[in-house]
């Protein structure tokens, strides 16, 4: 290693043997001269001055969020980042239409209060209004203490800090309450969309049922109010007895999250007609039995190809071949992730849609598709039940010939298809975002007046 006298050219002037010594010696000097010299650099006049500005500014920001007046509450949007799925979607909806409320403050916490440059940005743009405050800081790279240090010090404390903010509510929307939201005091109200972990264990995320058995009980005891999407799901916690039937509220969603959507050409490889799924594809879903459907259909020879909308997902390594042989064999089509727009166009194009999940909390796809005026084949799963409201047709979710019995009697019966999609419309018509909103609104609103004392919880 090059030594300082030997950057300048010094060092040569000291007797060889020697050498090595004197380099011992004087690179801890150089060192030290390096970190002194970064100190004062640091510790500049403007720099210090810069430092006492933004950490008032923080301070101020705290307190005004402390003194607003009106029902102060503390959202987990973290759902928001990354490609939004059905929890995503739910909290999009419903934020949007609480944004201009003025008897609410609605605090967003992302995944960290404070951000470095190279975080990632929500997948989209997170709601605005008048009742929206994201509460997202970023530290600024001209003060006493590098950035990247800063913010491993203030990550380790944001929990205190979120609690600084003295929220009324706390509502965590995706099952459980995030770390950040350890020592917050406000009454906690959580979202519970669906008990697959106990159901369908099988078909979650190893880390996901982990962390859902390790603390969705814990959650639920704690929380002043417990919000589900379904009746159904409603009936499954207060059968657990964790709690008293008074705990559990169900509100159901609105209509999906494409009624504002401009509707796209259809991509290039979608014939005219054509059947469709919408889901990630992941086990409950069952997209193992549809597939095994729709090979008894080639056989057939029934010429309805199925379209798969939706995002990858996980534990699906038995389902590559199958898709694998579809593709190949031309009655499948894969088309991934797609934007809204395009979403909307294959919902209404569609000759039907297939929904055949083992299990649902709720059952968007369900939904989306009755609004657009399609006909649904459905699991018959107590969720569906309960929101098609016996505008689909539903199907045992393990036959699959019965599914294709189903499909090739539908897909072949305009008159029917045509009653159906008017069903489905009238009963679409009877959920909407402002009344999932507004009784949200409520439970929030019910939580705070019942809000336990000063209680931290893990």
């Amino acid at each position: 290693m090059d030594s300082f006298f030997s950057h300048k050219g010094r060092l040569r002037l000291v007797p060889g043997p020697l050498r090595p010594l004197v380099q011992a010696v004087l690179d801890p000097i150089r060192r030290g001269l390096v970190t002194l010299r970064l100190t004062y650099w640091r510790l500049h006049p403007s720099r210090i001055a810069a430092t006492g500005r933004w950490l008032r500014a923080l301070g101020a920001a705290i307190v005004v969020r402390r003194r607003a007046a009106g029902l102060t509450v503390a959202i987990d949007v973290t759902p928001l980042w990354g490609r939004r799925t059905g929890i995503g979607w739910y909290l999009h909806g419903l934020l949007d239409e609480l944004a201009q409320r003025d008897d609410l403050h609605l605090r967003l916490y992302g995944p960290h209060l404070f951000l470095h440059p190279n975080d990632e940005d929500p997948w989209e743009t997170l709601p605005r209004g008048r009742a929206i405050t994201p509460v997202v800081l970023r530290v600024p790279d001209d003060l006493t203490i590098s950035r990247d240090t800063l913010l491993r010090l203030l990550r380790a404390i944001e929990s205190l800090l979120v609690a600084a903010d003295g929220n009324q509510v706390v509502f965590a929307p995706n099952f459980v309450p995030p770390a950040k939201f350890r020592w917050a005091r406000g009454a906690l109200v959580v979202t519970v969309h669906d008990l697959s972990f106990r159901f369908f264990a099988w078909s979650l995320h190893d880390e996901t049922h982990r962390s859902l058995k390790a603390r969705l009980d814990r959650t639920i005891a704690r929380a002043r109010l417990v919000l589900t999407d379904s009746e159904a799901v409603r009936d499954e916690l207060i059968a657990d007895g964790l709690r008293t039937p008074e705990a559990f509220l169900a509100i159901p969603l609105g209509p999906g999250h494409l009624t504002a959507a401009v509707e796209a050409n259809l991509p290039a490889d979608i014939p005219a007609r054509f059947a469709l799924h919408v889901g990630t594809l992941e086990p409950r879903k069952n997209l193992a039995m549809l597939l095994r459907a729709w090979e008894q259909l080639r056989v057939d020879s029934a010429g309805l190809p199925l379209a798969l909308c939706g995002a990858a997902g996980w534990k699906n390594d038995d389902l590559q071949p199958l898709l694998a042989r579809g593709e190949q064999e031309g009655w499948l089509i894969n088309c991934g992730y797609v934007s809204d727009a395009t979403l909307a166009a294959l919902y209404r194009r569609a000759v039907l849609v297939c929904c055949p999940s083992l299990y649902e909390g709720f059952g968007l796809p369900v939904l989306e598709a009755m609004r657009a005026g399609t006909p649904v084949l459905a699991s018959d799963i107590p969720a569906h039940r309960e929101i098609a409201g016996g505008a689909a047709v539903l199907v045992p979710a393990d036959d699959a010939g019965r599914w294709a019995a189903e499909i090739i009697a539908l897909a072949s019966d305009d008159d029917r298809r045509r009653e159906l999609g008017e069903r489905g419309r009238r009963r679409a018509g009877e959920f909407s975002w402002p009344r999932t909103a507004s009784r949200t609104a409520a439970a929030l609103a019910t939580a705070a007046g019942h809000a336990p004392a000063a209680r931290a919880f893990r």
